[in-house]
């Protein structure tokens, strides 16, 4: 298996801080997993045509695309914005050039193994300062964190690596496909619903650090039944909470297919879906 490991360092830069048991992809080259089927693109390509937006920020508004001089210049639509970061609430014009699509730490044993997260988060914190440090000196001050429940977030750490690199960072809440934790194993779709949203208007695990955004995956093929379960309370949540929805799709078709899923005709009746 390939795990793609997404970058929060500086442009030349090398991949950060990711804990997973698979090969490290550098900056720059192309993901082995996007040749398997026709063409494809880079995606710090596609996202340095958005650098500067708030592209997949958690806000009260729709995800748009605008570029890098229309947001550091202070339009209307962005300065209006306000995003839930882990330090509290940031207005848009705040905001200068935007990293997208970033992981500060990925743990993909899962929370069933008993290696889970066992890491020096000292050196992991300070690892992540200097690099956001670097990032800063490119006008960067906006990060989107996409690790969601039971892939290693912490938004502890996140909140401390925000506060001393002055770095504003949106975590995320949702599940990334079968990385289910055991206390969410069994829930319905109305009650994963209410999980998201208490993580987007209330706070994570007992703090008070709002996510911004609900993060969600589907496999190569499209949503299984277990991945559509998810896709519906996220949208739930996301429509209460007014956020936004990211989702981490290797194709076209199975975006497709989720999006099906999320269209309102989908979503009624769901509730209390098993």
């Amino acid at each position: 298996a390939f795990q793609h490991v997404e970058s929060v360092a500086a442009p030349d830069a090398r991949t950060l801080v990711v804990r997973d048991r698979t090969p490290r992809q550098q900056l720059g080259e192309e993901c082995p997993m996007t040749q398997e089927r026709g063409p494809s693109f880079d995606r710090r390509t596609l996202l340095a045509g958005a650098a500067g937006t708030l592209a997949a920020a958690g806000s009260a508004g729709s995800l748009w695309a605008e570029s890098t001089e229309a947001a550091v210049s202070g339009s209307p639509e962005v300065a209006g914005l306000v995003l839930e970061t882990v330090t509290g609430p940031v207005k848009g014009s705040k905001i200068g050039l935007t990293f997208a699509h970033e992981h500060l730490f990925t743990d993909f044993l899962g929370a069933t193994d008993s290696g889970y997260m066992d890491v020096n988060w000292s050196d992991i914190t300070g690892a992540c300062v200097s690099r956001m440090s670097e990032l800063r000196a490119y006008e960067v001050n906006l990060l989107i964190e996409w690790s969601p429940i039971g892939l290693g977030r912490n938004a502890l750490m996140m909140r401390d690596v925000s506060r001393r690199s002055g770095m504003h960072i949106v975590c995320a809440t949702g599940i990334y496909k079968t990385y289910v934790p055991p206390q969410l194993a069994d829930r319905s779709v109305a009650e994963l619903a209410d999980h998201f949203h208490r993580e987007l208007t209330q706070g994570i695990n007992e703090t008070t650090i709002r996510a911004g955004h609900v993060k969600i995956a589907t496999t190569e093929q499209g949503p299984t039944p277990a991945e559509t379960k998810i896709h519906r309370a996220a949208a739930r949540a996301a429509k209460r909470a007014g956020a936004t929805i990211g989702l981490h799709s290797p194709f076209a078709d199975a975006m497709r297919q989720v999006v099906k899923t999320l269209e309102p005709k989908a979503l009624r009746g769901v509730d209390n879906d098993a």
